[in-house]
């Protein structure tokens, strides 16, 4: 999946608020900025080993203040970086995207999980962009569309 971030809103929304994914038993996820990405242009933020505390465990969002009163200040990480960067993150721990100050920000992510993910397809495309190029019809389901 492919997230834009846009600056110059109001309020954060959705995934610009902390949270935990729990999407599966076990699961990790790759994430690519292709967009550079500055403290102004909406990084990622992780709190670091809040994989393994059993704090804040609920199923919502999370406002700032619960999270840095909850966990040492030393532990919130603030990921930035140039375009083309990457980081694999357990985002069971407790993470959001920044909301931008200005500019935009577009981050790409692969996610690696034991079951099926609840907001994908998991059926073959046929298709003859697959057939012709060789690819599987299973593997590459998600990245074909007829």
């Amino acid at each position: 999946n492919c997230w834009w971030s846009f600056g110059y809103r109001e309020s954060a929304k959705e995934a610009q608020f902390f949270h935990r994914d729990l999407d599966d038993f076990k699961f990790l996820k790759i994430f690519f900025y292709l967009t550079d990405v500055t403290n102004d242009s909406g990084p990622h933020i992780y709190v670091k080993g809040s994989h393994k505390i059993n704090k804040l465990l609920e199923l919502r969002r999370f406002k700032d203040e619960e999270v840095q009163n909850t966990f040492n200040p030393e532990n919130i990480l603030t990921l930035t970086s140039p375009k083309g960067s990457a980081f694999i993150e357990d985002t069971y721990g407790i993470h959001k995207g920044q909301l931008p100050l200005n500019g935009n920000r577009l981050l790409l992510q692969i996610q690696y999980s034991y079951l099926p993910l609840h907001v994908e397809k998991y059926m073959p495309v046929k298709s003859s962009i697959i057939k012709d190029k060789g690819y599987d019809e299973y593997i590459n389901r998600l990245l074909f569309v007829n």
